[in-house]
């Protein structure tokens, strides 16, 4: 199963729906609790909007955390970027010669292994297997470096989430100050929304960056894997030229005096 970036948007578009939904009900008790409280000051009601924007915020990111998690569990992996069943059918017209219908199949089945044959059929067909060999190492390196950068999208969860989380803890602090500025003798329940939120944003944040730099780090090894599989099945399908002459057969080959 492959799982597009559209299917990804998709998913992330009706988990937005739903967190929306969680937003408008906390505001709606966050209203509540202010009308409970009394007269709020300013900070405070710039505050309470403030806060339920950061935490919108850290639920978006939780989402495309999740997104990211299950978009690259499916997809990087060697059953899905080196399929068993288009290698044999690769194989099968390499050994045949089959050159030309191989390369049109490469052009009509667009994926990373096809891509790689591609690239080092061009090239062996004219240097040899040596030449084969060297273009399928610098297509599988360059597909290496594209997906890696990818990946790197949990490297901008991992840095982004903590400092929504530090903004958070910094406004929980300064509204609970303003509960003392604004109060002769605050009590105890009116610096709890100000530490509350304080704790909950550094909380939040921390479950966001944690797993982002653990993923991160458990998929790059993971592509590492993968791309050394597609580089010994790539080679392993190039013997063919390993015992054919320096200068493998071309089109227009045999019609020479």
């Amino acid at each position: 199963m492959y799982l597009t970036m559209r299917s990804v948007v998709i998913l992330l578009v009706i988990a937005g729906f739903v967190f929306c939904a969680v937003s408008a009900w906390a505001q709606g008790e966050a209203g509540q609790q202010a009308g409970t409280a009394g007269t709020v000051s300013a900070t405070q009601a710039i505050g309470n909007a403030v806060t339920i924007a950061v935490y919108s915020m850290q639920g978006m990111l939780s989402l495309i955390l999740i997104a990211l998690v299950v978009f690259y569990f499916l997809n990087i992996r060697v059953s899905t970027m080196v399929p068993v069943p288009v290698v044999e059918q690769m194989t099968e017209m390499l050994n045949r010669g089959a050159y030309d219908e191989l390369m049109d199949f490469c052009k009509t089945t667009p994926t990373q292994l096809t891509d790689v044959i591609a690239a080092g059929l061009d090239k062996a067909r004219k240097g040899g297997y040596q030449e084969g060999i060297k273009a399928l190492e610098e297509k599988i390196a360059e597909h290496g470096l594209l997906i890696e950068n990818r990946v790197s999208w949990f490297n901008f969860l991992y840095v982004i989430a903590p400092m929504l989380g530090l903004f958070g803890t910094v406004l929980g602090m300064v509204m609970a100050f303003d509960t003392f500025a604004s109060n002769v003798n605050p009590q105890p329940t009116q610096l709890a929304n100000g530490i509350r939120t304080a704790l909950r944003a550094t909380v939040f944040g921390l479950m966001i960056a944690m797993p982002s730099m653990a993923f991160f780090f458990y998929f790059r090894n993971r592509l590492a894997r993968v791309l050394i599989e597609m580089g010994i099945t790539c080679e392993g399908m190039f013997e063919h030229f390993r015992h054919a002459s320096p200068q493998a057969p071309s089109p227009s080959s045999g019609q020479s005096a």
